[in-house]
């Protein structure tokens, strides 16, 4: 798993770098682990997430790897504040947006097949 991680670091870094600060960047469906592992390679790059999807993995469990997700990367060139929340964190990140005056550019939710429980996946950026 840390050799796809650090593949797709790479690959993404590449791209990147050949791409200029117009560059957006796709990940395709990945764990909550990889998501996060990406994320944190992204931001150190000047990237933001744009919009989320999220599914289910239809392993058991309620970790945030039984959530698989679908993050676009934008530059960050304006340096634009942004909040990002999955799953359990959906609901106090969603309150900490509104009250710190964030809008809600990206939204997903499923409903998990086993438990019925409905996840959601959320960014937000400030106004």
């Amino acid at each position: 798993m840390q050799v796809l991680i650090k593949q797709l670091t790479i690959a993404l870094s590449l791209l990147i770098a050949s791409q200029g600060n117009a560059f957006a960047a796709q990940t395709g469906w990945m764990s909550g682990y990889k998501a996060y592992k990406t994320y944190l390679s992204m931001e150190r790059q000047g990237f933001m997430p744009a919009s989320i999807e999220c599914r289910d993995s239809n392993r058991a469990g309620l970790d945030v790897g039984e959530t698989e997700y679908n993050i676009n990367f934008v530059k960050n060139s304006q340096n634009v504040e942004y909040l990002w929340a999955v799953g359990s964190e959906y609901g106090r990140q969603k309150i900490k947006a509104q009250r710190e005056g964030f809008r809600q550019i990206s939204f997903d939710k499923y409903t998990r097949k086993i438990s019925r429980l409905i996840v959601r996946c959320a960014i937000w950026q400030k106004k």
